[in-house]
């Protein structure tokens, strides 16, 4: 009968977190797509990019809700079931907390590891991603953006267009670029249109001349019917982009450590590196806090509630905690070394208190002082 029960205990905590994942995602993956919004408005990208771009801040969101939501469903599950007098009835037939507890503990462990598989092969793709098509976009150079009368700055060039007709065709155009490691140069043309092509803003200019200074600086004149003028900077292509630590994967992160001479960066790195290692494991740990608390009270009316409230401030201190470490953790040293113990010894605390519980103190006598009361 009892391993019934842990079966019909487990998927209840498991349904229920379900729910308010889906719930909580929905939301917050709302409110994260709209900085996406101005973006694609100002490149005149299709909806497909912004659907992209929302889908792959997903990874994301899962490691920050999947951890609270457990807890949730876990403060949900327990404290309906003590409601219902089921706990209760199990702990006067000698059932000991750790037993009531590992249905749970099988979730958050579920949790921590779905964490870890998003952080190790994941995260930093969706991250690089991400990055990828914002750099693309910025860089694209929307012809809503070039006005007319004014001058216009566009990667290495700078142009004055005298009028702008319909969306890419200018007439009156006054350029001026300098390229690294090459001599300024002034293009004029009567005309020409702009548009972006495989993500590369492209300008073509009909009927002008091309003007720059030779190395004796003599002024040499090329003129030309239609030429192209790429708009993207040679050190603006997505290869050569810097990536963040964020984007790198942990054998990434390991290479860039050994190889970085930059004490700072590698602090970053290493910060990386244990945030990823380190955080997924909050998923068993809030779910051992709650129910460590949830048990240490003996089952009056009102008792398990007060401890599941006091166990979530608990949790949501420690979420906070590991935040400020993780962010401190890029410049000092003892800000990682912190995490580590916050997480480890949260963990070892709360597993200790459950099985203290479990084989140290009488389980049973709390129902029968509840019973006697």
């Amino acid at each position: 009968m009892f391993k019934r029960f842990s079966t019909y205990l487990f998927l209840s905590v498991l349904t229920t977190t379900f729910g308010l994942l889906c719930v909580l995602l929905l939301s917050l993956w709302l409110v994260h797509s709209l900085k996406f919004i101005d973006l694609i408005l100002k490149s005149r990208e299709s909806f497909s990019t912004f659907f992209k771009l929302s889908l792959l801040a997903i990874p994301d969101l899962l490691t920050i809700l999947l951890p609270i939501t457990i807890a949730l469903g876990v403060v949900s599950v327990y404290t309906r079931l003590q409601n219902d007098n089921e706990l209760s009835v199990l702990g006067g037939c000698g059932y000991h907390p750790w037993a009531l507890a590992k249905p749970a503990l099988m979730v958050g462990f579920l949790g921590t590891m779905l964490v870890y598989f998003i952080n190790v092969f994941v995260l930093h793709s969706s991250f690089r991603e991400i990055r990828d098509v914002e750099h693309r976009l910025k860089n694209a150079l929307p012809n809503v953006m070039i006005k007319q009368g004014v001058f216009n700055s566009f990667g290495h060039l700078t142009m004055y267009v005298q009028r702008k007709r319909g969306k890419q065709h200018l007439e009156g155009i006054l350029a001026y670029g300098k390229q690294s490691g090459e001599k300024p140069y002034t293009m004029i043309a009567q005309e020409g249109n702009f548009f972006v092509k495989e993500g590369r803003p492209t300008l073509v200019l009909r009927r002008g001349n091309r003007q720059v200074q030779d190395k004796e600086g003599r002024l040499s004149i090329i003129y030309f019917d239609e030429t192209l003028v790429d708009l993207n900077e040679p050190t603006q292509d997505l290869q050569d982009r810097p990536k963040k630590p964020y984007e790198l994967s942990l054998q990434e992160l390991a290479f860039e450590t050994r190889n970085s001479d930059d004490t700072h960066s590698r602090q970053r790195l290493v910060a990386e590196a244990f945030q990823r290692l380190l955080t997924p494991w909050y998923s068993l740990i809030f779910v051992a806090i709650i129910l460590a608390f949830f048990f240490r009270q003996e089952f009056k009316r009102r008792g398990p509630l007060k401890s599941m409230v006091f166990g979530l401030l608990i949790v949501f201190v420690i979420q906070i905690g590991g935040v400020l470490l993780s962010y401190m953790g890029a410049r000092h040293w003892y800000a990682l070394v912190a995490l580590f113990v916050l997480v480890l010894g949260s963990l070892g605390v709360s597993i200790f208190s459950l099985l203290r519980q479990s084989f140290s103190i009488p389980f049973i006598n709390s129902f029968n002082k509840k019973d006697a009361s």
